[in-house]
């Protein structure tokens, strides 16, 4: 949870001018400016840091490596590319799927082909998902940029 609020914070801070153009998203505490980028990046890497850490010596490095690569691909590689390439929503999907397999790797050490069924489901249901949001929302998303 602590990894995935990381990711999530990153992405806010990355996106403050998209979504202080969005009805949708300007309400966030960093584009209505109740939380500064400074604030909330030291937050993001403290939480991240010690969430990876958490898991690593709690659990076991798989779910920590898990946990950390989710992280990265989320903030620095969905987040940059949905402003540029529609790729995004496949790396999007694989960032949604990678949770449960965390959970299995917390909990088993390892990964198995039993491990892939959920995170196959919910990469396959995300792609839809996504494009029947991206319809409704469409016009905030073109005012998103």
């Amino acid at each position: 949870m602590m990894v995935a609020a990381s990711a999530n914070t990153l992405n806010q801070v990355f996106e403050i001018k998209n979504d202080a153009k969005m009805k949708r998203t300007m309400r966030r505490p960093l584009p209505s400016g109740r939380i500064s980028p400074v604030h909330a990046a030291m937050w993001a890497t403290t939480v991240g840091t010690a969430g990876t850490a958490l898991l690593a010596c709690k659990a076991n490095d798989l779910a920590a490596g898990l946990a950390a690569s989710n992280l990265i691909l989320y903030a620095f590689v969905y987040t940059p590319l949905k402003q540029i390439h529609p790729v995004n929503t496949w790396v999007g999907a694989v960032v949604g799927a990678i949770p449960p397999l965390l959970g299995w790797a917390a909990a088993a050490s390892e990964l198995s082909l039993n491990s892939m069924i959920l995170p196959a489901a919910l990469y396959f249901w995300q792609l839809p998902h996504f494009m029947a949001l991206a319809y409704l929302c469409r016009a905030d998303y073109l005012a998103g940029g």
